[in-house]
């Protein structure tokens, strides 16, 4: 395999990186333009490798009954009340069933096939798919939507560019996009399982996270970092730290600011 890397697969404009680490066959690089932290080389494991490893009460997005932190955040105070709403990656179907209860008309889908099952079986959501973003996408009968989330998937895409558009293409005009990722620079050791590749190959912090969408037509409306807490460090050992929540605005061309 390539073992480094000739362009930044963020920015597209450097070809200038710092090599932090290795591990196994991936080498971790920084980017010296827009400061993104990524793995090399980038290869998705494909949708065995997370059937595999997924679990219903690890993956549930529950701790004691508990949604995430940055989903708690989301539903404490929503961009919209009420609306359409897409969440990619949407797991087990605990933040759909959360955000149906908000008032919400909720769709999502996910790339395994047991957590859209466990979804449909736990709370009976009947929009959810098993699909990749791309395939999503090309379906006849997907609506546009206020409001898209998209918690704890950055992380995991070997084409965040490529992503985006899809992103766009869903939203309507003027619709809000909810961000959540793990934060490089939250409190700990870093050195969790989970952040390492096949399973994560971005490292973002919120400048970096905020550099790329504005970039692509996206203009910040609200940024929070989670506080660091004791529900955060059990939230570190048995899930995600999940360190940074945005809301963006899409720029359409013909749609007020």
């Amino acid at each position: 395999m390539n073992n480094q890397p000739k362009i930044c697969p963020l920015c597209a404009a450097s070809i200038s990186f710092e090599a932090r680490e290795s591990f196994g066959e991936w080498r971790l690089f920084e980017c010296a333009k827009c400061f993104i932290q990524f793995w090399w080389p980038l290869q998705h494991p494909g949708k065995e490798f997370y059937e595999e490893i997924r679990d219903d009460k690890f993956f549930s997005g529950k701790i004691g009954g508990m949604l995430p932190w940055s989903q708690r955040q989301f539903l404490k105070n929503p961009p919209v009340k009420k609306g359409m709403l897409l969440d990619i990656g949407c797991g087990s179907g605990d933040f759909l069933n959360a955000a149906r209860k908000a008032g919400f008309n909720v769709w999502g889908f996910d790339i395994s096939e047991r957590m859209i099952k466990t979804a449909k079986r736990l709370y009976g959501l009947l929009n959810v798919y098993v699909s990749k973003d791309d395939d999503f996408i090309l379906r006849k009968d997907i609506p546009k939507f206020d409001i898209i989330t998209i918690f704890d998937v950055l992380e995991h895409l070997t084409d965040p560019n490529v992503f985006l558009e899809t992103v766009k293409n869903l939203l309507k005009p003027n619709g809000y996009c909810v961000i959540g990722v793990p934060n490089l620079e939250r409190a700990g050791k870093k050195t969790e399982q989970w952040d390492y590749p096949p399973h994560h190959f971005f490292r973002w912090q919120k400048g970096v996270l905020k550099g790329f969408l504005e970039k692509r037509g996206f203009a910040v409306i609200q940024l929070a970092e989670q506080p660091y807490s004791a529900i955060s460090i059990l939230y570190e050992k048995q899930l995600l730290s999940l360190g940074i929540i945005k809301f963006f605005k899409s720029k359409r061309r013909g749609a007020p600011a």
